[in-house]
């Protein structure tokens, strides 16, 4: 009787410890999804912000003249 609550123990025990390693690689894949877009919002963030900077620019000069 002894031996089998160890091994019942020893089996929860795997199972936690699986379930731990489970939880950190699905936050690894998350975080890295998350920079993948994050960088990917920022690219395109900074062409708008360039191409509103050109018109702007151009928009001075027009006025200028």
């Amino acid at each position: 009787m002894a031996s089998f609550a160890f091994g019942s123990l020893g089996i929860l025990w795997f199972l936690i410890v699986l379930a731990f390693y489970g939880f950190i690689l699905y936050f690894l894949f998350s975080v890295l999804r998350f920079m993948k877009e994050k960088t990917e919002n920022d690219r395109a963030r900074n062409q708008k912000l360039d191409l509103l900077i050109s018109q702007l620019q151009k928009s001075k000069r027009e006025n200028e003249e």
